[in-house]
């Protein structure tokens, strides 16, 4: 088979792929979110928006924020102010094990749902301005917090800059 081919099978593979994941994402966030306020944006146009974002910045602590798991608070208010700073009524969100493309979301449903969100997908999402290249990634995971000898699940903040970061947390 040559590499034309191939490549061209692993497109569609992965098309196949994103349909199902699609199709499974709305199954599931008609529990959380009203079906009316959740848009799917088309995989092309999805891709495109992406392109044009920040890159991962690495995990220093420069550009991240870790809070136990029943610390929600912190976390709630930072993406609040995101959201905030948004123009506009929606921004984007993007999950890691969901991971067909881009959903636009009610800027008030992702700051009341985002813990539902995190759940839904199972480890990680990312908060996208629509015209900006940054981006939040908030994460479910299990790590050690400074001065904790045991492993305990926590919610990280990953920013796309550190600017963003000291803006969305006061600094």
């Amino acid at each position: 088979m040559n590499k034309q081919r191939q490549e061209r099978i692993a497109e569609l593979r992965w098309t196949a792929e994103r349909k199902s994941k699609k199709s499974d994402f709305l199954t599931r966030i008609t529990s959380i979110i009203d079906p009316e306020m959740v848009e799917v944006l088309d995989f092309e146009l999805s891709d495109e928006l992406q392109s044009k974002h920040d890159d991962w910045p690495g995990s220093t602590p420069d550009f991240t924020f870790q809070t136990p798991k029943k610390n929600t608070n912190s976390i709630t208010e930072i993406i609040r102010n995101l959201v905030d700073k948004i123009e506009g009524r929606y921004a984007f969100i993007f999950m890691m094990n969901l991971n067909f493309g881009l959903v636009k979301l009610p800027k008030s449903e992702l700051v009341g749902h985002w813990i539902d969100i995190i759940e839904l997908d199972g480890d990680e999402f990312f908060i996208y301005a629509p015209n900006h290249s940054y981006f939040v990634c908030v994460e479910l995971t299990e790590d050690f917090l400074p001065n904790s000898s045991q492993p305990e699940w926590i919610y990280e903040l990953t920013f796309s800059t550190k600017e963003l970061k000291d803006k969305l947390m006061g600094k």
